[in-house]
Parts: C-alpha cells; sequence; structure tokens
C-alpha cells in the first residue's frame, strides 16, 4: 500500500509518539483485553488442584518462555546496537 500509494506511509509515521506507534499500541491493548471478560477467574482453583496443567503453564510462561527468548536474542541480536 505504501508502494502505490506513499502518503499513506507518510500518514502512519506521522502517528507516532517517539519510537511508539499509536496504531500499533491501539491494536496490542484491544487484542489483550478481548481476552480478559472471557476468563473464568473463579474456576482458577480447579486448575490447580490438578496439579500439572496449572503448574506447567506457570513454568511455561514465566522460565522456560523468558529464557527462549533471550536465548533468541542473544542469537539474532548480538550485533545490535551497532
Amino acid at each position: 500500500m505504501g508502494y502505490l500509494l506513499p502518503q499513506v506511509s507518510e500518514f502512519i509515521t506521522g502517528l507516532q509518539v517517539g519510537t511508539t506507534s499509536i496504531p500499533i499500541a491501539v491494536g496490542l491493548t484491544d487484542d489483550v483485553s478481548a481476552v480478559g471478560p472471557e476468563a473464568k477467574y473463579e474456576e482458577m482453583g480447579k486448575v490447580f488442584k490438578q496439579e500439572t496443567p496449572g503448574y506447567f503453564s506457570l513454568l511455561q510462561n514465566w522460565v522456560i518462555g523468558p529464557i527462549v527468548m533471550f536465548i533468541l536474542a542473544v542469537i539474532f541480536s548480538h550485533n545490535y546496537p551497532e
């Protein structure tokens, strides 16, 4: 779209505050907020009584995930900042 209409690219670039793109921030906020109302927080006790699924999810999201992301960042961004 930016190739055919360069002014669209300029318009979207103008919707930045510092290094933050406002359209992306709004889209991410919308994605995250859509999940919250559907969660059944009253049933979380049942999940943790089963031991494995609840604790595995916490381990995966709070330990394994950040370690994997850190390793990927080191591998693919080792020469940044230049």
